[in-house]
């Protein structure tokens, strides 16, 4: 066939999942953490007011918000406690290292991950955002 330069790429179904790829066979029918994600999160940008912010999170089902990049990259997290009272922009108070996951955790390695967390963002390979697990949703 005229190939000169062939790789093996050992990682490439772990990958491909870790990427929230569709997925065939025993795999697909298991729960992860990309189909136990809450994907209706307030978003913010990271120069918005937190005023703006509080006023999007109030109209949700939600006490918080997910600081993204205009390619919905995580950039961080703002919780209940970080939207109260304070007058500042969303990079002045949000956590800068949220804690991450991939889809393809399964609720066992998700619960690991968590350590004593109530939750965990879900983000592809690149850090876009997928949603948000809860500790309390695993099975």
């Amino acid at each position: 066939m005229g190939f000169t330069r062939i790789y093996c790429y050992k990682a490439a179904k772990t990958d491909w999942m870790a990427a929230g790829l569709p997925i065939e066979g025993e795999a697909a029918a298991r729960a992860n953490a990309g189909k136990l994600a809450k994907t209706d999160l307030p978003r913010a940008r990271i120069d918005e007011a937190v005023d703006e912010i509080r006023k999007r999170v109030s109209a949700s089902a939600w006490n918080c918000a997910v600081v993204v990049s205009e390619g919905s990259v995580v950039l961080g997290f703002l919780d209940a406690a970080a939207l109260g009272g304070v007058r500042a922009r969303a990079e002045e108070i949000m956590q800068a290292d949220p804690l991450t996951i991939r889809p393809n955790l399964e609720p066992g390695d998700i619960r690991e991950k968590l350590d004593g967390a109530q939750h965990a963002l879900v983000t592809d390979l690149d850090g876009k955002l997928i949603g948000l697990v809860r500790r309390a949703d695993l099975t």
